[in-house]
């Protein structure tokens, strides 16, 4: 009996190793612009947090019913599990806050960095007896520029 091969349509193991190689290579150039990339979006949600807390702040202390008159700071350190609140009354009015944190800082850029928003009230300079509430991001990354 004799076995016919003239109709095998394999890859040879050569062929295999050149397809294997060109991968390699590709992945080797591509992968660390991937990471860049993937690093870019992690530090842009990490600002886009920041400012959605800011905002948060903002409103809490603009609110007429509010009962915070008092300066306060929240303190959001990247690695870490939600923030602080230096005010027991602004803990109280603006837990909403702290839950947003709790998404914590995912960038290497924040990754062990305190970033603080303050909230100052200062007299209006029309009527002493108004105190007007504004709000700073304190960044050391410099990344936050809204």
């Amino acid at each position: 009996m004799k076995k016919r091969f003239s109709n095998n349509k394999g890859f040879s193991l050569v062929e295999l190793i050149i397809v294997v190689a060109i991968m390699a290579i590709l992945i080797g150039i591509l992968a660390p612009q991937y990471m860049k990339y993937v690093e870019k979006s992690r530090v842009s949600a990490d600002v886009d947090t920041l400012d959605e807390l800011k905002k948060s702040a903002e409103t809490a202390v603009s609110d007429p019913d509010s009962q915070i008159t008092n300066d306060f700071t929240i303190s959001i350190t990247g690695g870490t599990a939600g923030a602080s609140v230096s005010d027991t009354q602004a803990s109280t009015e603006i837990s909403a806050l702290t839950s947003i944190a709790n998404a914590n800082l995912k960038s290497k850029t924040y990754n062990s960095k305190t970033v603080t928003i303050k909230v100052e009230f200062k007299a209006d300079p029309n009527n002493a007896n108004i105190k007007v509430p504004t709000v700073t991001v304190s960044d050391p990354t410099n990344n936050y520029t809204k």
